[in-house]
Order: C-alpha cells, then sequence, then structure tokens
C-alpha cells in the first residue's frame, strides 16, 4: 500500500511514443527444420517523456534468448540485455526496460560478444527512439476484447486485451 500511495504522490503528466523497426541479420531460429525459418526481426520501442520533452523512459521489446554466454561460465549475467541498457541509459538518460519478444528458438547472432551486440543493439534502440514524436490522441479511446474458453472441468479461461 505505501508504494501505491507514494507513486500516486509522483504523479505527473508524460507523453508516449511508439516506433518500430527491422533488423536484419541479428537473430536467426535455431532449432526448426521448417525453411525458410521463421525469425522476428522486429525492435519496438515504446518512450514516456515527461512534459518538457525529456525521456523518462524507453521500453525495449526484441526477439532473441539472452543466452550468449556459455555455459561454461558459471556466473550470472545481464548479458546482452545489460549492455543494450547501459548503452540506452548512459545516452538518453532513461530508465531502460527489456521484454523478451516472441522468442521461441530464437537467439541472437553475437560474433563479436554479447557486449558488442548489447551496445550495438542499444545503438538501434537510441536512434528510433530519438526519431520518435510524441502526440496527443484527438479523441483517445480505449477499446477491450474479452474472449472465454471454458474447459469441462468447469473451470474459465479469460483472456482481455486492448
Amino acid at each position: 500500500m505505501a508504494a501505491v500511495l507514494e507513486a500516486n504522490g509522483k504523479l505527473a503528466a508524460a507523453r508516449m511514443a511508439t516506433g518500430s523497426m527491422q533488423l536484419e541479420g541479428v537473430n536467426r531460429n535455431r532449432q526448426t527444420k521448417i525453411e525458410p525459418k521463421p525469425v522476428d526481426r522486429e525492435l519496438a520501442v515504446l518512450r514516456i517523456d515527461d512534459s518538457n520533452g525529456k525521456p523518462l523512459a524507453i521500453l525495449v521489446n526484441f526477439t532473441g534468448h539472452p543466452t550468449t554466454i556459455p555455459s561454461s561460465v558459471l556466473k550470472f549475467s545481464a548479458d546482452y540485455v545489460g549492455a543494450m541498457k547501459n548503452e540506452v541509459m548512459s545516452r538518453t538518460g532513461a530508465a531502460t526496460l527489456f521484454m523478451q519478444g516472441a522468442s521461441g528458438d530464437q537467439s541472437v547472432i553475437a560474433g563479436k560478444g554479447y557486449e558488442a551486440f548489447g551496445k550495438a543493439l542499444g545503438d538501434e534502440v537510441v536512434k528510433l527512439a530519438s526519431g520518435l514524436q510524441p502526440q496527443e490522441p484527438a479523441n483517445p479511446s480505449l477499446q477491450v476484447k474479452e474472449e472465454r474458453f471454458p474447459f469441462s472441468s468447469g473451470s474459465i479461461f479469460a483472456i482481455k486485451w486492448c
């Protein structure tokens, strides 16, 4: 409850913008027998700015398991995601969050190592985020859809999305 009250006390106006681009040659499907191998190459970014246009947060969605460090290295690591986050934060000052995209059997091609890959990905994130222009929608609205899936056991699984 204290966190909710603290957050409520710090409410501030913000604007956001989203964008995406295709990145070729940076990830691959490592296991499928399907040809051509399906690969999600989309880099998506959501940038949240304060009322003066200063970036507060950048959300990055990219497909690729952060497992580039060999399994023989028995250390915890943020892998390429940590290097990407450090690059974005140092250049924008914004908190940076990573969401792994639909990455079933998707891995990154980090030939020069996870740090170099993360920095290069961070550079693409900064370029994309810098070109976004937050705009207020003329007539904001929210549409919600719900689907229910009943099971013979009597339970119901519901999905809601906007």
